[in-house]
């Protein structure tokens, strides 16, 4: 986040607190607040906001999505794995849960398998989301699976041959997959 919108948030705070104690009960008014107290560092606050916000509305995947982040950010993974299911299964068009929950199984809990099964969960319910092709196919790369990698890039360029992250993950996993190959012996 940029210096001076974290800035922005840390003068938002006061008021955006006053506004959580004279609307106790509206959860838009926790989740501004939330997202505030993310921005400028206090997880846990922004926890406990995000956590009030639900209870108040619990059918919004946006909150769910981000008390996942939270949760992630506080080491609770458990509970992330859940929030995100929980946003997933409220709308299961929000890419951004998918790729939350995808990164925390592969980046930070290391079941890369995981990942990739998410990824196509959400290609099967979001059919030709190129952002969520890119992603599985760096999740092949993660699983050192370059031949699946190679063949989602390659597919994604021939639909969109433009597509810079197709064309630097075809470079990276193409150079990787020639390295990682066994040298004929004469």
């Amino acid at each position: 986040m940029l210096p001076q919108n974290v800035e922005n948030y840390k003068k938002q705070l006061p008021v955006l607190a006053q506004t959580v104690e004279k609307n106790i009960s509206d959860p838009v008014a926790h989740k501004n607040y939330a997202v505030a107290l993310y921005a400028t560092g206090d997880v846990q606050k922004a926890y406990d906001q995000y956590q009030a916000a639900i209870k108040l509305n619990g059918s919004d995947p946006i909150l769910y999505n981000n008390l996942g982040n939270v949760a992630r950010d506080l080491s609770k993974f458990d509970e992330a794995i859940t929030a995100y299911q929980k946003a997933i299964s409220l709308n299961s068009k929000t890419i951004n849960s998918y790729v939350n929950l995808a990164n925390l199984y592969i980046f930070t809990l290391n079941k890369v398998d995981l990942g990739i099964e998410v990824y196509t969960n959400a290609l099967v319910k979001n059919p030709g989301n190129v952002d969520l092709q890119v992603q599985l196919a760096i999740a092949y790369e993660q699983q050192s699976n370059f031949k699946e990698a190679l063949t989602i890039y390659n597919s994604i360029l021939k639909e969109h041959p433009g597509n810079a992250a197709a064309v630097a993950g075809l470079a990276r996993a193409n150079k990787v997959s020639v390295q990682s190959s066994p040298v004929p012996t004469q």
